[in-house]
């Protein structure tokens, strides 16, 4: 008898796994049951997405690639004529603007650069006056330079004296546009001790000889003996 044991102990063994894998499929079968019933009770579309093969396959007639927008051809860039700036830098752009604004009207050079928003000197503004020049969209005429043929946008003719007033006042700098405000407001003409007085400030200083001699510099005024008159175009 002590010869068997080993074999009956196989045999236990063996008996104990056989229980344990019933048990088992028992309970996978259960399991299985479940999500049948589950599935069974699931709403339509839910039953379609539980069940993968319901699905459409890439490339079946039932699924569509969604339609692409139609390619535009890019629109072709204006040509140098119709754009009214070519080959122009930005500093000439902006002052072909300047003298685009009231056609046929002449202006200094300096007068262009100080309404472009530019200072009339260095190689910003040089190299954008060359490119003017060299565009042939602007005439010289001795100190004075003019748009050769005004866009179909530019209002010809002289802009009102006190538009243009204020106009050089957003672009003149420190005390300048308070002088010429002053300035126009009472006649056009004016002692500088008395713009001093209206404005109440001193009349020496830095900020007050600067506003003067950018007018002077722009054309805007004249000063002679202490009394300083508006030119002809900014006169009431």
């Amino acid at each position: 008898m002590d010869g068997l044991h080993p074999f009956l102990d196989l045999f236990e063994d063996v008996r104990v796994i056989s229980v344990a894998v019933q048990n088992l499929l028992a309970r996978v079968g259960e399991v299985q049951s479940k999500h049948k019933i589950t599935a069974e009770c699931a709403p339509p579309h839910a039953r379609e997405l539980r069940n993968h093969r319901s699905l459409p396959k890439p490339g079946s007639p039932s699924l569509k690639a969604p339609p692409r927008a139609p390619v535009r051809p890019a629109a072709p860039r204006p040509s140098p004529a119709a754009s009214g700036d070519g080959s122009l830098t930005s500093a000439g752009q902006k002052m072909l603007a300047v003298l685009d604004t009231n056609p046929p009207v002449r202006r200094t050079w300096k007068q262009v650069a100080t309404l472009a928003g530019l200072k009339a000197r260095g190689g910003h503004f040089n190299t954008g006056k060359k490119s003017l020049i060299d565009s042939g969209l602007i005439v010289e005429d001795g100190d004075h330079v003019y748009v050769a043929t005004p866009s179909k946008a530019a209002v010809t003719g002289s802009i009102p004296p006190a538009e243009l007033v204020e106009m050089w006042c957003r672009s003149l700098s420190g005390a300048a546009p308070n002088i010429l405000r002053t300035i126009y407001a009472n006649g056009g003409t004016m002692s500088q001790a008395k713009v001093a007085e209206v404005l109440g400030v001193q009349p020496r200083g830095g900020h007050w000889n600067s506003g003067w001699k950018e007018l002077r510099d722009n054309d805007v005024l004249t000063v002679r003996g202490g009394t300083a008159e508006l030119t002809e175009l900014f006169r009431p």
